[in-house]
């Protein structure tokens, strides 16, 4: 699936570019650990191309919706967290690919506890 910007009639902004514009603004957030392929389950299973998507793109009738599945550093909230992740995705994704964007779910898959160990350290 590609999708055309708003602004420029010829402009095809691919999946990818999407998705890498996604995990770098999800990155950019104090607290977030990495960017992680969503858990399997019977579903993604069946359906081969959806298998370990970190990012999921969904094209609707009024814009897009994202889906994004993160691993946390512990000691962060999780609400302020995940709402400060949909704030950069949706900011970034709508200004650099000018798409309308219409929701972000953020999926916290883990939390890496490696960073409790290098605090007593």
């Amino acid at each position: 699936m590609e999708i055309k910007s708003r602004k420029s009639r010829g402009v095809v902004v691919s999946n990818e570019v999407i998705v890498n514009i996604a995990k770098t603004a999800a990155l950019d957030v104090d607290g977030v650990a990495a960017v992680v392929s969503r858990p399997a389950n019977i579903k993604s299973i069946v359906r081969i191309n959806r298998i370990n998507k970190a990012v999921l793109i969904k094209k609707v009738a009024s814009g897009i919706d994202i889906d994004i599945y993160i691993k946390i550093k512990s000691g962060y909230k999780i609400e302020a967290l995940a709402e400060n992740v949909q704030k950069n995705v949706k900011e970034s994704v709508q200004s650099m690919a000018c798409l309308l964007i219409n929701k972000v779910g953020v999926h916290i898959v883990s939390i890496d506890l490696q960073s409790i160990k290098n605090d007593k350290s």
